[in-house]
């Protein structure tokens, strides 16, 4: 996916974590992230168009095209996940 966002903004940088993350997928597995990208997000809701800025996004190694929303953005958002 980050190939594909560089392709529309190609001075998209990512960052290296100085020690990686371990983060819980969907499925619970976890997973080590040691990049990160920071981006803005328009997304479409229900309730209409939502902008977030600044949203720092850790980018798992693979090469799917899903975009996974963490609690913090989802706290942004208004949505309680616990």
């Amino acid at each position: 996916m980050v190939d594909s966002l560089r392709a529309v903004q190609p001075y998209l940088r990512t960052n290296s974590l100085s020690s990686p993350i371990s983060v819980a997928l969907g499925d619970g597995r976890p997973e080590l992230c040691g990049m990160e990208l920071v981006l803005d997000l328009d997304l479409m809701t229900i309730a209409g168009p939502v902008s977030l800025r600044s949203v720092p996004c850790l980018i798992l190694e693979g090469d799917g095209d899903e975009f996974l929303l963490g609690k913090d953005a989802l706290t942004r958002l208004g949505i309680d996940v616990d």
